[in-house]
């Protein structure tokens, strides 16, 4: 069991730290047009849209497509960061399952392939906060001090210095 929990939590170490270089990566590219054009993808998005119950929001969206793309490759990088770092993981992941829903939502039907780029991130993301939960969880591993194992019960040995 205890060879269990350390292949897991190796597993969990090395996920965290590739997807966590993956999403500095994407937050970085963000900002390079010849990479992803997010405005346009937004553009896209909006026509696509039309019609539906996502309109107002893609119109919205397609309106805004610089900002959107400061605020998606921020929250990309700063997740990355928190992921290669090990801190605060619980909230990165849970902000970006948000955020991977509102793509596929806002995207499914402009880029498809969208469910399947972004479905490992999520699957990441679940299991980085199951991880986490478990070990709040987790009892404390200090022993329990027993009536004879209190060294103030202890009387002292007896050794020649002692004498």
């Amino acid at each position: 069991m205890a060879h269990a929990n350390i292949i897991w939590w190796k597993f969990m170490r090395y996920a965290r730290f590739i997807f966590g270089l993956l999403y500095v990566l994407a937050g970085l590219a963000k900002t390079v047009p010849s990479i992803e054009d997010v405005p346009q993808t937004l553009r896209t998005a909006a026509i696509n849209n039309a019609g539906t119950l996502l309109e107002p929001i893609s119109r919205w969206l397609a309106d805004h497509g610089g900002a959107m793309t400061a605020v998606v490759g921020v929250a990309l990088f700063a997740s990355g960061v928190s992921y290669l770092f090990d801190r605060l993981v619980m909230a990165a992941a849970i902000g970006q399952l948000a955020m991977i829903a509102c793509f596929i939502a806002i995207l499914a039907r402009t880029t498809p392939e969208i469910v399947a780029i972004d479905l490992p991130f999520a699957i990441v993301a679940i299991l980085l906060i199951r991880d986490k939960l478990q070990k709040r969880r987790a009892p404390a591993t200090r022993p329990k001090v027993t009536r004879d194992d209190d060294i103030r019960q202890r009387t002292p040995a007896s050794t020649p210095q002692n004498r």
